[in-house]
């Protein structure tokens, strides 16, 4: 524990519960020094601000500023602060708000010794191990800051970049006092997995503090076993090392082992691409070939290590079954069949990474370019021109998103075939309301002619089945329904004018006058003729 303790503020508009948990509580025992008190919000933030304590113990509801708005503005400026809220069981959805701004836990009054002291407990705990983060990053920033010099770096940058001599070479590495002997090298570069892609997710001093964490462990697994140096790409995120080739000294076993070892002493996992052994003069073909072998990570996912010797590259010939797929890809979008459309995909894409000799990363992510391409054409010719903007939008952002991986990929056009259908849906459904408008139009004009479902469908051009399934769903009433309905309303107003019973249901095109009587009556619970005498 540190031996300084942990400094606390007590914020509560009750003054005798704060007086209270001041002296009944022994603070000293938890390694913890009540610095301030406070009897209302505004008073407590400037408190806070004033002092900066380590804890912070508040009631969530108080006078002037209420613990919401106070967690809420302390945590802006002091995000490292601990802030426990204390609440009524009234208070207790007020108080599950705070633990979402941040606040480190809640207490339910009235507190019993034993729940402050478990709280109190872990919230040191945690404080505890921010300290010691903190100081373990502070010492590796110091080993950082004294190791690497410029020019090493530097150099070494150029070297895997442009062609030497090894004359040229040596005399340099002398100059800098490098220890990299002579004969074959081999390179490697390792790229830790699932690094932000966004530059607003980790802080500048952070990426660097992490690198050269990972950068250390590496260079002591290659110490062990060969001869070589471990340092950053200067135009990237990941690290590269160059290693004498001996007798003793297999790259892949060693690789391996360094992804292991990263693995185990760091909290990132590495994918390592290895290339083939060369002379000095061919050390820029090997980081090229380290490059290559490592962007087959992109079937793995990650923490994987990769050998430039086990790969023929290459586009495989998927033309045989492309063409058939890409039809039924294209039949499911214009059928808005976003399930059937993702399961073809799915194969599609899998096809392309489980034919023996694999294609190129660039290559498969270039075919999902293609295919998305392919699917907006499609949507284009379908759906109405004023829908473009949003089309190009949609697959705007999907190819901003992460395609580092085959699945993350697959995931890119999954989603860009449930945009496309969704857009197909839309226009279906707007397509069905505009012809069941134009079917009711026409049934409101027939209703004398006695006409059938078919001959409503027909009138629109759609199939009987199809057109009683999209009236039923756009109007809620299936097509005999709503004639009927309509029917009989044009039955009452013709009964308000003193037309014969008779006359009407020939007019409606009833059979006889019985059948129109015991519909008319089903429907509105008299008879034409009881209907009439009751208006």
């Amino acid at each position: 524990m540190n031996d300084a303790p942990y400094t606390l503020c007590i914020i509560d508009d009750m003054e005798d519960a704060v007086e209270s948990l001041v002296k009944n509580i022994p603070w000293h025992d938890y390694n913890i020094s009540v610095c301030g008190t406070a009897t209302n919000g505004r008073d407590g933030l400037d408190l806070m601000k004033e002092l900066k304590p380590d804890i912070v113990l508040t009631d969530i509801r108080m006078p002037h500023m209420d613990g919401l708005e106070m967690v809420s503005s302390v945590l802006q400026d002091m995000p490292g602060v601990k802030i426990i809220i204390m609440s009524g069981y009234s208070d207790f959805q007020y108080a599950q708000k705070a633990i979402r701004l941040g606040a480190a836990d809640y207490l339910i009054k009235p507190l019993t010794p034993l729940e402050l002291g478990n709280t109190m407990g872990k919230v040191i705990s945690l404080l505890e191990k921010e300290r010691e983060q903190r100081l373990q990053e502070q010492s590796i920033e110091k080993k950082m800051n004294a190791s690497m010099p410029i020019l090493v770096k530097e150099h070494l940058n150029l070297l895997i970049r442009y062609e030497t001599s090894r004359e040229a070479a040596e005399r340099r590495w002398r100059d800098l006092q490098l220890k990299l002997g002579n004969g074959q090298f081999v390179v490697m570069v390792a790229e830790i997995d699932d690094w932000p892609l966004s530059d607003d997710r980790i802080q500048i001093q952070e990426a660097e503090i992490v690198r050269y964490a990972v950068q250390k462990i590496w260079e002591e697994t290659i110490l062990e076993s060969a001869g070589g140096i471990v340092f950053p790409d200067a135009y990237s995120n990941r690290i590269v090392s160059i290693i004498h080739d001996s007798a003793q000294m297999d790259p892949r076993k060693l690789g391996e082992e360094s992804r292991i070892n990263i693995g185990d002493y760091s909290k990132y996992k590495v994918s390592i691409g290895v290339s083939l052994v060369v002379p000095i003069e061919q050390l820029p073909r090997a980081y090229n070939q380290a490059l290559t072998a490592l962007s087959y990570n992109f079937y793995t996912g990650g923490n994987s290590i990769f050998c430039f010797s086990d790969y023929q590259l290459g586009m495989v010939d998927t033309a045989r079954c492309e063409t058939e797929k890409e039809k039924e890809l294209l039949l499911c979008l214009r059928a808005g069949n976003a399930d059937k459309m993702t399961e073809i995909m799915g194969q599609m894409v899998d096809h392309y990474c489980d034919v023996r000799q694999l294609s190129a990363p660039d290559d498969i992510i270039s075919r999902g370019n293609e295919l998305m391409f392919l699917m907006k054409r499609e949507l284009l010719d379908i759906v109405p021109a004023e829908h473009a903007a949003l089309i190009d939008k949609e697959m705007t952002d999907l190819r901003k998103s992460n395609t580092a991986s085959v699945q993350s990929m697959k995931q890119q056009l999954y989603d860009m075939c449930r945009v496309g259908c969704g857009l197909i849906q839309k226009e279906q459904e707007s397509e069905a309301i505009r012809l069941v408008n134009e079917a009711v139009e026409f049934i409101d004009r027939s209703l004398s002619d006695n006409l059938t479902i078919g001959d409503y469908a027909a009138h629109v051009h759609l199939s009987t089945s199809y057109f009683a399934k999209v009236f039923k769903k756009t109007k809620g009433l299936t097509v005999h329904q709503y004639v009927i309905r309509e029917k009989i309303a044009m039955a009452q107003k013709m009964l308000l004018h003193d037309k014969q019973v008779q006359e009407i249901a020939q007019e409606l095109g009833f059979e006889d006058r019985r059948y129109f009587t015991e519909v008319f009556k089903k429907h509105t619970g008299a008879t034409p003729t009881e209907w009439r005498s009751g208006q």
